[in-house]
C-alpha cells in the first residue's frame, strides 16, 4: 500500500499531527465476504481458515472505576490491511513505524445498547518534549446531545503514539475511564490488523470474551453474528501497515 494513494483524501486540516477525514461507513455483515469467506443472503459470513482470529486483549490501565469495555486485536487479515513490499526480492523487509488507522465507530449495536450512554475515545500522543497530547477521535452521545461521530482516519507513529483513552458515562450517570497503552506508552505494539472495543455484555455488565466469536470477513464489522449472537455493542478500527 502506497501511503500517497492511501492518504489522497485526507483533509489538509490537522491538529497536533492527527489528520482527520470522514469516510463512508460500511456496516454490511451479510452476503458473500469475497475471497476467503462465504455466506448466503441474510446470513453471516463464514470465516475461512486463512483468517486468523487472534482476539488478543490489550490490558487496560484503569483511571476511574471499572470500564466495561475490552479492547482487542480481533483478527489479522493481512490480505486486506497490509501493503505490498516496495522492493522485490528484499530478504528482510521491515514494517513502517507509521500506521494509518481508520476508526469506524459502531459496527454492531445490541438491542438498546448505549442508547442513553456517552462514549468518548481519544488518541494519546507524546510530543518530542515529553508533553502528552490528547486528540478527541470519536464520540457517541444520546441523540439530544448530538448523536454519533462519523468515521475518522488518523496517522500514528510508533515513537509517539501512546494509546487510546476511553470514557464511558452510563445513563445513570456513572463515569468509568481507562487507557489502553500502545508502543510509546509501554504497551502492546500497534501492529496491522482489525481491532474492536467491545462491551458491556447485557447479561453480565462485563466486557465480553471475544475468543468465542468467529471473524465475519468484513474488516469494518468483524465479529460474526452467527450461532453465537452477541449481546453487546462494539466499535471497530483498522490499523493499516506497509512494508518498506
Amino acid at each position: 500500500m502506497d501511503r500517497r494513494d492511501f492518504l489522497w483524501a485526507v483533509s489538509a486540516a490537522s491538529t497536533g499531527g492527527v489528520a482527520a477525514m470522514t469516510v463512508a461507513p460500511s456496516l454490511n455483515t451479510s452476503g458473500s465476504s469475497g475471497k476467503g469467506g462465504k455466506g448466503g443472503k441474510g446470513g453471516p459470513a463464514v470465516a475461512s481458515p486463512q483468517y486468523e482470529v487472534t482476539a488478543k486483549r490489550v490490558e487496560a490501565q484503569g483511571i476511574r472505576g471499572n470500564l466495561p469495555f475490552a479492547l482487542s486485536k480481533f483478527a489479522d487479515d493481512y490480505i486486506k490491511v497490509m501493503g505490498q513490499k516496495r522492493i522485490a526480492g528484499r530478504p528482510l523487509a521491515v514494517l513502517s513505524p507509521i500506521k494509518d488507522i481508520v476508526f469506524n465507530g459502531f459496527a454492531h449495536r445490541a438491542s438498546g445498547a448505549h442508547a442513553d450512554d456517552r462514549i468518548d475515545v481519544a488518541a494519546l500522543h507524546r510530543a518530542a518534549d515529553g508533553a502528552m497530547m490528547r486528540h478527541e477521535l470519536w464520540s457517541h452521545r444520546p441523540q439530544r446531545l448530538g448523536g454519533t461521530s462519523p468515521s475518522v482516519l488518523f496517522t500514528a507513529h510508533d515513537d509517539s503514539f501512546v494509546g487510546f483513552d476511553v470514557t464511558h458515562v452510563s445513563a445513570q450517570g456513572v463515569t468509568t475511564q481507562a487507557a489502553f497503552p500502545f508502543n510509546a506508552g509501554g504497551g502492546a505494539m500497534l501492529n496491522p490488523g482489525i481491532y474492536t472495543i467491545a462491551g458491556p455484555r447485557a447479561a453480565t455488565g462485563l466486557p465480553p470474551e471475544l475468543s468465542q466469536y468467529g471473524y465475519s470477513g468484513y474488516p469494518r464489522a468483524p465479529i460474526a453474528q452467527g450461532l453465537l449472537p452477541s449481546d453487546f455493542a462494539y466499535i471497530s478500527f483498522i490499523v493499516h501497515g506497509e512494508w518498506v
